[in-house]
């Protein structure tokens, strides 16, 4: 991801970093907050399938933005996906 954004839009170094910093913060409230919302209702592969399916729509939706502002929005749901994915993914 920072490789496209540094190719797409001509990040610098501090953008780049601020990026993963918004998308860590996404990351980190998705594994405090979402998992254990969704290990209530869901089984950990159930909740796996949704959310890696929602983690590719999202990335499509990602790299459909000409503008790198419209990317702020769109990198919490990308963020919150990959948290769900990667944690009931080794599960």
């Amino acid at each position: 991801f920072p490789v496209f954004l540094e190719r797409q839009f001509n990040f610098t170094a501090s953008e780049l970093s601020y990026v993963m910093v918004y998308d860590s913060l996404a990351i980190m409230a998705g594994v405090i907050w979402l998992i254990p919302v969704l290990s209530k209702r869901l089984k950990p592969i159930e909740s796996l399938c949704l959310f890696a399916f929602l983690l590719a729509a999202t990335l499509v939706v990602c790299l459909e933005f000409n503008s790198p502002y419209a990317l702020w929005g769109t990198l919490i749901a990308v963020g919150l996906c990959l948290a769900v994915a990667i944690t009931n993914g080794s599960v």
